[in-house]
């Protein structure tokens, strides 16, 4: 049987013990081989072992754990955030994080985010001439469970819905707790754009632009109205998107 290692940092001494208690119930070939509960030790043992998982608590005294990753951008192993907040799950994902878990962790949601990363590291290695994903390709879309990941290119629109954000893709519907503003952060100007304040869409899924009152139609058939403000942009992007005759 392999054994993996596994470093916990976590300011709260009780957090870390629960997670040890789940660990050795759940995943008895997971050895618990560090601890930490401040930042700076965790930042140096980091820097000189290796573990096949990290958990890392976010909000921590001195530095959070966001920061603590953004300081060891090569960092080994699968990161996941355990934390009480569900704000950070967007900054997680740019970690490239395996994980998110809310606490109290559900021993359900630890045991899918683990057994996701212990299948992640018993991959062989890339074969020469073979394609990864490139993690710029992905987007995380965080609940209450963790972050689903989904590829970049299959959304075909986003959409304000109160405080919250729909997201349609090709194949289904997501929901995301964060609003409009914060997915324009993460999506590339030169292929999303913001059409109306309630609407991002993604220029490779527009079918047709209709006119100024219908707006545009997505290859869902989904008809999207086009903000007065944004259809000189929005064409003039389009256009350079497709190259196509002005």
């Amino acid at each position: 049987m392999n054994t993996f290692t596994t470093i916990i940092i976590d300011d709260e001494p009780n957090a870390i013990g629960l997670l040890k208690l789940s660990l050795e119930e759940l995943f008895p070939d997971i050895t618990v081989k560090h601890t930490c509960t401040s930042w700076s030790d965790a930042f140096r043992i980091l820097q000189q072992e290796h573990f096949d998982f990290i958990f890392m608590d976010i909000q921590m005294p001195g530095r959070t754990g966001i920061e603590l990753a953004r300081l060891l951008p090569d960092l080994y192993g699968k990161l996941i955030f355990i934390t009480a907040h569900e704000e950070y799950a967007l900054d997680a994902f740019r970690c490239h994080a395996s994980g998110y878990l809310l606490k109290p962790v559900d021993d359900v949601a630890l045991y899918n985010v683990i057994s996701r990363a212990m299948r992640d590291l018993a991959q062989p290695a890339a074969l020469p001439g073979s394609q990864p994903v490139n993690n710029s390709e992905l987007l995380g879309i965080p609940d209450s469970k963790g972050i689903n990941y989904i590829h970049k290119k299959d959304i075909v629109y986003l959409q304000a819905d109160n405080k919250c954000t729909k997201i349609v893709l090709t194949d289904k519907v997501m929901y995301s707790s964060y609003h409009l503003g914060r997915f324009r952060e993460y999506l590339e100007k030169e292929r999303f754009f913001q059409v109306h304040r309630s609407y991002i869409i993604n220029l490779s899924a527009v079918k047709r632009y209709v006119n100024e009152h219908t707006g545009i139609i997505m290859t869902d058939l989904t008809e999207i109205p086009v903000a007065r403000s944004a259809r000189e942009a929005l064409l003039r992007q389009f256009t350079t998107l497709h190259k196509l005759p002005g």
